[in-house]
Formats: C-alpha cells, sequence, structure tokens
C-alpha cells in the first residue's frame, strides 16, 4: 500500500475508534446521592455525598480507562465540585461535599 491510502486508513480507523466518548456507553452506573441541609442560627451547612460504582458491559483496553466520581454543592454561588481520585471504571468510589454559608435573617 502506498501512503496516502495508510494514512486514510489509520485516519478513518482514528476517528471510529478512538473518540474521547467511544467507552462511554460501556458503563451502567450503579451510584446513590445523599444530601443534607442543616441550620445554626444564621449558619447554614450542606453536604452531598455521592457512593457506588460503574459496571463495565462491554471489553475495554485494560490499564488505560480510568474514572472518577464528583459531587456538587453550591449554596448561594458558593461552594463548587468535589472529585475523588482517578481509578478504575468499576472500583468504588465514595465522594463528599460540604459547604456553609452564613445568611442574613430575611433574606437568605
Amino acid at each position: 500500500m502506498n501512503r496516502t491510502t495508510l494514512f486514510l486508513l489509520g485516519s478513518l480507523t482514528l476517528l471510529l475508534n478512538c473518540s474521547a466518548a467511544h467507552g462511554q456507553g460501556c458503563f451502567v452506573p450503579h451510584f446513590s446521592v445523599y444530601t443534607s441541609v442543616a441550620r445554626d442560627g444564621n449558619n447554614i451547612y450542606t453536604s452531598v455525598e455521592m457512593e457506588g460504582y460503574a459496571y463495565i458491559q462491554c471489553s475495554m483496553p485494560s490499564g488505560s480507562v480510568t474514572h472518577k466520581a464528583a459531587a456538587h454543592n453550591v449554596i448561594s454561588n458558593t461552594g463548587g465540585w468535589t472529585y475523588s481520585g482517578s481509578s478504575c471504571p468499576s472500583c468504588y468510589y465514595n465522594v463528599s461535599g460540604y459547604d456553609s454559608f452564613v445568611g442574613v435573617p430575611g433574606v437568605v
């Protein structure tokens, strides 16, 4: 085969098989999310916990696939995302995000 044919076949293979989202349909998530809100005077406390794992239903190259879980906790534009470390997709994850906010009586 000449270089042009090899380049075209290689590019086509790369486009069809190696996209970033190629493996996304292979994961079946088994996660639970727990939330809580508490008050202490004007202080508001929130927590979000996410735990579980993903079942892999198709074959994937071992060692090259990683996954991480995240918990999103925002109150009055404060807080944000908390992430787990990267590990295998079928590993068990537990991620907790905490936030607090001083409310103004009658406003928040």
